[in-house]
Formats: C-alpha cells, structure tokens, sequence
C-alpha cells in the first residue's frame, strides 16, 4: 500500500472511530480477528495441523476451524484453556479501557426538604 493511501485511511479511520458505536463494534471485530490469528499462529508454531491439535485437545477438526475463524465468537475460556495445555502455552485475559467517549450517569435531583 503506498503511503499516501495509507495515512488516507488511517485519517479515515480515526474519523470513523469517533463514532462510539462504529468504535465498539470496530473493537469487537478486531478482536475476534486477532485471537483468530493467534489461534492459528501458535498451531503453525507448534508444527501441527489443525486435525492434530484437535486430537490433542479431544475434539474435532472442524471445532478448530471455526475457532480460526475470524467470523467465530463462542469461544470459552474452558476450551481456550484446553488448546493452550495441548499447545504447551497458558492464556492470559486482560482487561483494558477502551478510550472510548463515556455517557456519565445522570446525577438524581434530590428533593426538597
């Protein structure tokens, strides 16, 4: 990608992620992507097909599939945890803020005495 086109849409982008609810769902999205890349990268790591890792973990080939699928969000921790055993790795979960704009709660009007 040429540069100009790059920051073109990186200034696109930003725009767009001034939108709260574009944000979150652009969040969600990328999440997805990236543990559906980490799932695949560390399977590749560790030199094993998809059917091994499955063989590994106890389920099927398909089951790993879909959880390299970018479009796939039934993940649970339980078998994350499975997967990373089989793989000799551990998850770890963070929580982190979004940076995104807050709706601060309306403060009630007290009555009066």
């Amino acid at each position: 990608m040429a540069k100009r086109e790059k920051n073109e849409f990186d200034e696109f982008l930003c725009k767009q992620l001034k939108d709260p609810e574009f944000a979150k769902i652009f969040t969600e999205e990328k999440q997805k992507i990236d543990l559906a890349i980490k799932l695949a990268e560390i399977r590749h790591e560790a030199g094993l097909s998809q059917r091994e890792l499955a063989e590994r973990v106890g389920t099927s080939q398909s089951v790993i599939a879909r959880m390299e699928n970018p479009d796939y969000s039934g993940y649970s921790v339980r078998m994350l945890r499975r997967i990373a055993t089989a793989l000799g790795t551990r998850i770890r979960i963070e929580f982190e803020p979004l940076n995104l704009p807050t709706h601060k709660p309306k403060r009630r009007r007290q009555a009066k005495a």
